[in-house]
């Protein structure tokens, strides 16, 4: 089954939210405080309080969000272990690498179940899913190096997919795209956590 563009981009809302819930399954499982998770934009249609955090459904359920307790340096909670920055660096990785996982995984399910349902064997599709997801990684890869610095090329054009290769796609670019490393992506914030750390270092020695 083929599907347009426009009606492909109606799931890109759902990839979103399950962006934010990346994020938010991996700060419950490190133990980070969040204080919101809100799904859309716009006028508040319900919000409720549950352990500590805000939730919130908007009008328009277009975006998601989800934000950490952060206390500053001088305040009274700044030694609270629970709040980001007294995390682990490794937490504090994972928790901002949390959606892009969530974006993979999620599109290498998708093909997993694809070629389950194809009849293929479970180590033929396990393999084959990594494979296919590496050669989309690769064919954006050379898409964005020709188009920013003018190497790689462009290479040949991607073949046509079935809706859930579509969709599978769709979630990975969103994944990826935000582990570019400059702001306000969350591969910024990765970075700049990698540059304090290694940077500290270097004035150390």
């Amino acid at each position: 089954m083929r599907i347009g563009i426009a009606l492909l981009l109606l799931f890109l809302p759902a990839i979103i939210v399950l962006h934010e819930l990346g994020h938010f399954w991996a700060a419950r499982w490190l133990g980070i405080e969040l204080i919101e998770f809100s799904i859309g934009l716009g006028s508040v249609l319900k919000k409720w309080h549950r352990n500590g955090v805000e939730y919130s459904f908007h009008l328009w359920p277009v975006a998601a969000h989800v934000r950490p307790a952060i206390a500053k340096r001088d305040s009274l909670g700044a030694k609270n272990p629970k709040l980001i920055q007294n995390h682990p660096m490794w937490h504090q990785l994972l928790f901002l690498a949390g959606g892009a996982i969530a974006n993979i995984s999620f599109a290498y399910v998708l093909l997993f179940v694809r070629g389950i349902s194809g009849g293929e064997g479970i180590g033929a599709v396990m393999w084959g899913s990594v494979g296919e997801l590496g050669s989309w990684a690769g064919f954006l890869a050379g898409r964005v190096g020709a188009a920013l610095f003018g190497i790689g090329g462009a290479g040949a054009p991607l073949p046509l997919l079935a809706f859930e290769q579509q969709l599978a796609f769709l979630s990975l670019i969103f994944g990826l795209i935000n582990l570019v490393p400059i702001p306000p992506f969350d591969g910024g914030r990765i970075f700049v956590i990698l540059l304090r750390k290694f940077g500290n270092r270097a004035k150390a020695k």
